[in-house]
């Protein structure tokens, strides 16, 4: 299954790559998470997010990090937030004019069969919303010049 999501942000390009890119360091969703763990670095590295309230974090490993294309994807090898045992983020970030651009995120996964599709697209896109207002909250602070 595939659930696709489109964002706008009115920021350019290059600035909210900047911030997507660092998968690591992932300040602007210190809302959503209380903390970030990093392993590694590069491809192939993992981050484990922690959301507040719940000690077990969700696991993420880098595949895909394309500078020249705006392009990344990951792997979430511990999943929290839909059931499923398998699930893969792929983000391509399109510059819009100089002061805009958007972002499609396409989520992959096999959830089970008795899940109902339509719940689980309404909790992906509004997980996937509530990262981009996060983000966008974060650049209109100026806190990727901090």
């Amino acid at each position: 299954m595939e659930v696709c999501v489109t964002t706008e942000f009115p920021f350019p390009a290059r600035r909210v790559w900047a911030v997507l890119r660092d998968f690591g360091n992932q300040d602007y969703l210190s809302s959503l998470f209380y903390k970030v763990e990093t392993q590694g670095r590069g491809i192939g590295m993992t981050r484990s997010l922690y959301r507040r309230g719940d000690d077990t974090p969700s696991i993420h490993r880098l595949d895909v990090l394309d500078d020249e294309r705006m392009h990344l994807a990951y792997t979430v090898l511990q999943v929290r937030v839909v059931p499923t045992d398998q699930m893969r983020a792929d983000l391509r970030l399109q510059a819009e004019g100089r002061e805009h651009c958007s972002g499609v995120l396409t989520w992959t996964l096999s959830p089970p069969a008795d899940f109902d599709e339509g719940e689980l697209h309404a909790i992906l896109l509004t997980f996937t919303e509530a990262l981009a207002q996060q983000l966008n909250r974060y650049l209109a602070s100026g806190g990727d010049r901090r």
